[in-house]
């Protein structure tokens, strides 16, 4: 088994923070939501339903119900070459099905809002909410946030990167239009600001 590469990941999360320095992150983010009915407002623990990534829903539902369920870091992977195929594939999941552990938020309100009036079309029995997230509140309760801009321009400016997994330009460009951010395993409930269910975001709008 390959080792932990303790020194390419320091190099990661160093050139991520001074990325993040120079170009700092928006102070909410936006994500469509699909949950079950009542499960964010009622606060039955079912919030990982929609704030979970597939892979943490995965060991949620192998722990049973009221146990609490470990987090994973990304540098639990090996080496952030790992992360570049987890990417890859997170990024093309609705044309080729991947179980991710990473979960998807938008820094544009409006190309979410039309993210989220789309999803009554493909979703069935299940509610769809715009969510909106406190960013400072994710890192404050340890979220493992990351712009998507950034992880592309930290692999493509490391040549020992270009021979991993192609992060095709019709993914980049998905990306960029989207302004994607990344969490890793889940997004902490205490960052959520507010929950709008999209029958009444359409009737204020």
């Amino acid at each position: 088994m390959e080792a932990r590469n303790e020194d390419e990941w320091a190099q990661f999360y160093s050139y991520k923070l001074g990325r993040a320095s120079k170009n700092l992150y928006p102070p909410v983010l936006y994500r469509a939501q699909v949950h079950r009915s009542g499960s964010i407002i009622d606060g039955d623990g079912a919030y990982v339903d929609s704030f979970g990534s597939e892979k943490y829903q995965l060991r949620e539902y192998l722990a049973g119900p009221r146990k609490s369920v470990p987090t994973v870091r990304p540098d639990e992977l090996h080496r952030p070459k790992d992360l570049v195929e987890v990417l890859a594939r997170h990024l093309r999941k609705t044309q080729e099905k991947f179980s991710s552990p990473l979960v998807s938020l938008s820094g544009d309100f409006v190309w979410t809002t039309h993210t989220a009036c789309a999803r009554p079309r493909q979703v069935e029995n299940r509610c769809v909410s715009l969510a909106v997230f406190d960013v400072s509140r994710i890192q404050q309760h340890h979220g493992q946030i990351s712009r998507v801009e950034d992880l592309l321009a930290y692999f493509d400016d490391h040549p020992r990167y270009q021979s991993c997994e192609t992060i095709g330009e019709c993914a980049r460009k998905w990306a960029a239009n989207a302004d994607e951010y990344v969490c890793w395993d889940f997004i902490p409930r205490e960052a959520l600001l507010k929950s709008i269910p999209l029958a009444r975001l359409i009737e204020r709008c």
